[in-house]
């Protein structure tokens, strides 16, 4: 008697028990698959950006190489953007797809260093690339009878652009360093440790000045630069 009641009343518990168990089982493959489906999304489509922006850039050098004799100024500054963008691929594609990925950085304390500093290098010539090529345009059309920049003047302004690029960006590699999560979140002894590479300011001054100056550098001046530029050449195309 009392057995049976026992046993009468924990099947119910049993049951629904097992019912719960079983919708979060499907819930969590549901959600593992969806991980997995944006997984593959973001190799598939960092792969073809990366594939696609690198041969393009290396056509462009081997074209500009071949007519390495008729030196120009524009020549000059579409090599050295197709030179940075290819630094763009191989520095920021790859590195942040896996950190993406894997959730946590694996490319030891060096790395942490250079490859922040790479990244910020490669953009913000490719920026200010980008714009004295629209200045120098707008200057050859604006004005086409007066004297253009010669070449010297352009290797004069590509080592401008790369000396302020890498005065802009001088701040990462001091400030960026490798943190165990366990030990910076006092999580207890992991199985294995998961680094993160993380910027570490001296004070948040630090961080919000270099923020700003980034984000002059690389967006208001290039907007500024090349919305004026290219309204005013419109302008004097229709007129």
């Amino acid at each position: 008697m009392d057995s049976g009641y026992i046993n009468a009343s924990e099947n119910p518990i049993d049951n629904a028990t097992m019912l719960l168990y079983n919708s979060y089982m499907a819930l969590w493959e549901d959600f593992d698959s969806s991980v997995n489906d944006m997984r593959y999304f973001l190799i598939g489509l960092y792969t073809t950006v990366s594939v696609l922006g690198l041969l393009g850039n290396v056509l462009i050098l081997t074209a500009l190489a071949r007519k390495w004799r008729e030196k120009s100024i524009i020549n000059l500054l579409v090599g050295n953007l197709a030179f940075s963008d290819i630094l763009v691929v191989l520095f920021c594609s790859p590195f942040t797809l896996t950190s993406v990925l894997l959730d946590h950085w694996v490319f030891g304390e060096v790395m942490c260093h250079v490859v922040p500093f790479l990244q910020c290098v490669s953009v913000v010539v490719s920026t200010l690339v980008l714009m004295s090529i629209a200045m120098v345009r707008y200057h050859m059309i604006s004005r086409p009878l007066s004297a253009h920049m010669s070449v010297h003047s352009g290797y004069v302004l590509l080592a401008a652009i790369w000396t302020l690029g890498l005065s802009i960006c001088s701040p990462l590699p001091v400030f960026h360093r490798t943190v165990d999560v366990s030990r910076a979140f006092r999580l207890g002894p992991p199985r294995r440790s998961k680094w993160l590479c993380v910027e570490s300011w001296p004070s948040g001054a630090y961080r919000v000045a270099f923020t700003l100056g980034l984000l002059l550098v690389q967006y208001i001046l290039p907007v500024v630069c090349l919305t004026a530029s290219h309204a005013t050449v419109c302008r004097r195309v229709w007129a």
